[in-house]
């Protein structure tokens, strides 16, 4: 009889905590982990784009920050039921406990939501109005029909890693200042300085580090052999180029020679000319614009790459020109 009684007693306590959290004895009162997973499933397979189901995701598929106090199932509830969509009936057992007004459970405050995350709604507004602005990687993931189902706040970190200076990247800044010393640790926040899986930040003015574009979406050097690797290509396009307009004056001297020596009427062999004339200069426009690409992406060594690749060409091949017969596509 004394079993059922302290079983019965045990039961009303934690009733009288889900109806009341207020009293001093629910302090140690803790939602049923069962029913905290239950709830997570339950919210995200209703709305998969919500900000704190992509943390979920984010602390799913990083073992390193697993432990992390946010990684938690409990403070994943949180960041969903605090503010964000707190009248959906997952949330129910979460409200009940940690939204009333001087709630006692330490469960609540123990476990909080993560500092700062934005909204769903503010999420897929800023994600829809960067993605209209300009088009960028990842936008794909969140078009259309994706809006419910994507993962709204990698999403929108990822843009904003790669373009931070957007006005609308304002709420993705302030949750990551709210990360205080973990800051550069949290995934959101990464850069691709110190996260290799990070898009490459695009910065319009002079700047050094490794990651940036160049040219292609698949070429973006991460490591300092990487990046040397790239600094030496870029060094031999550069050498290259005044090659081909080295090659373009000599042979427009002997063509001008051979054009002197015959007729005026168009032959076989004037074709020949024009065919040769006009595939030196596609590949000479092909590398000129590349060239003036590559400084566009502001990176300092680069830059100087290119520089100094054009230079080491003239100084290499200068000697051999034939003055009056070079014409450089787009001034480089």
């Amino acid at each position: 009889m004394k079993f059922y009684y302290y079983l019965s007693f045990a039961l009303t306590a934690l009733a009288d905590c889900q109806q009341d959290p207020t009293s001093d004895s629910c302090a140690n009162y803790t939602l049923d982990p069962k029913t905290v997973t239950d709830s997570l499933n339950d919210l995200c397979t209703q709305m998969p784009n919500m900000p704190g189901c992509g943390i979920g995701y984010m602390c799913g598929n990083n073992t390193s920050i697993q432990n992390q106090p946010y990684c938690s199932q409990f403070s994943q509830l949180a960041d969903i039921c605090a503010t964000d969509m707190p009248k959906m009936s997952g949330c129910k057992p979460y409200v009940q406990i940690c939204n009333a007004k001087n709630t006692k459970v330490k469960q609540c405050f123990d476990n909080p939501p993560l500092p700062s995350l934005p909204d769903t709604m503010t999420a897929q507004s800023l994600v829809k109005s960067i993605c209209t602005e300009m088009t960028m990687d990842g936008c794909e993931k969140c078009a259309g029909s994706k809006a419910s189902s994507c993962d709204l706040i990698g999403v929108y970190s990822q843009l904003c890693i790669a373009m931070p200076e957007m006005s609308q990247c304002s709420a993705w800044k302030g949750m990551c200042d709210a990360q205080g010393p973990n800051k550069n640790s949290f995934p959101l926040c990464q850069s691709s300085d110190s996260n290799v899986d990070a898009p490459p930040t695009m910065r319009m003015y002079f700047h050094t580090g490794f990651a940036d574009y160049i040219l292609f979406k698949e070429w973006v050097p991460r490591t300092g052999g990487q990046y040397a690797g790239s600094v030496i290509a870029i060094l031999v396009m550069g050498i290259f180029y005044e090659f081909l307009l080295t090659l373009r004056s000599q042979l427009e001297s002997r063509w001008s020679d051979q054009n002197n020596s015959k007729l005026t009427e168009y032959s076989a062999t004037q074709f020949r000319i024009d065919i040769s004339r006009a595939t030196i200069q596609f590949f000479e426009s092909l590398l000129a614009y590349a060239l003036m690409l590559i400084t566009m992406t502001f990176n300092v060594g680069l830059f100087f790459a290119v520089i100094a690749g054009i230079a080491l060409g003239t100084l290499i091949f200068s000697r051999f020109r034939v003055q009056g017969y070079i014409k450089r596509a787009c001034g480089c």
